[in-house]
């Protein structure tokens, strides 16, 4: 009985396999990679809203980080941030202000002046550094071409409610001299939007620049938009 012919691969379908599962394996690879640079952009994001949100409660709930909560002359007004263009790094302010006497509080008869009366300034920074590498790219008043690059949520020094603020960038100002700067904080100065008129977005990229979000600013309520298109009234190209 003779034995039977046994055939080997040839060259060329040794290659050919060899490319097809190369070509599988960089598809699988990808495939991966997309989802984990999904899945880090959309954590990034959930991370800082829940930071934004957290210095809204802070602010409502009085908690003053640098200590200073004793003191009977000063009075913890709130958080400011501000963004800058293509970085992580978020400059977060702390805003104090003179606790109100009884005849300056008499004086302090319009909500225009309420903020203004107690001379807000800027008492200690610090940082939050974005997730994953995303970035800030800009950020606009919704339905107008006006940019805008600090928010802040600010309590009345009369009362307990919040008024949250959204500055219009002035490049010849840094954000820290508009914080610091009395005159911007009245209620009827071009430069900001506050209270219930407050709608504005801030816009962020991926490490990778393929996908994007917004967060958004309407009256004191922080919102998340993930893929914002201008249909929607999003200018995050």
């Amino acid at each position: 009985m003779g034995k039977a012919k046994t055939r080997g691969f040839t060259i060329i379908e040794v290659i050919l396999f060899l490319a097809v599962s190369a070509v599988l394996l960089g598809v699988v690879i990808a495939t991966i990679g997309g989802r984990q640079q999904r899945a880090q952009f959309t954590d990034s994001m959930r991370d800082l809203q829940s930071y934004l949100e957290t210095q809204l409660s802070d602010t409502q709930n009085g908690v003053n980080p640098t200590g200073n909560g004793g003191d009977a002359a000063t009075l913890m007004l709130g958080r400011a941030l501000a963004f800058t263009p293509s970085s992580s790094t978020i400059n977060v302010h702390t805003v104090s202000g003179n606790r109100l006497s009884a005849t300056a509080e008499a004086a302090c008869i319009s909500p225009s002046s309420y903020l203004s009366c107690a001379f807000p300034a800027v008492e200690v920074s610090s940082t939050y550094n974005i997730l994953w590498g995303a970035t800030f790219t800009d950020g606009w008043f919704k339905g107008l071409s006006t940019h805008t690059r600090t928010l802040a949520f600010l309590r009345n020094p009369r009362a307990t409610t919040i008024i949250p603020v959204a500055y219009a960038y002035n490049a010849t100002q840094g954000a820290i001299d508009r914080i610091n700067t009395a005159a911007n904080y009245n209620d009827t100065a071009a430069t900001t939007q506050r209270a219930d008129d407050v709608d504005a977005y801030y816009c962020f990229r991926s490490a990778n620049g393929q996908m994007t979000a917004a967060l958004t600013l309407v009256g004191a309520q922080v919102g998340l938009v993930f893929s914002p298109t201008s249909v929607d009234g999003y200018n995050c190209t």
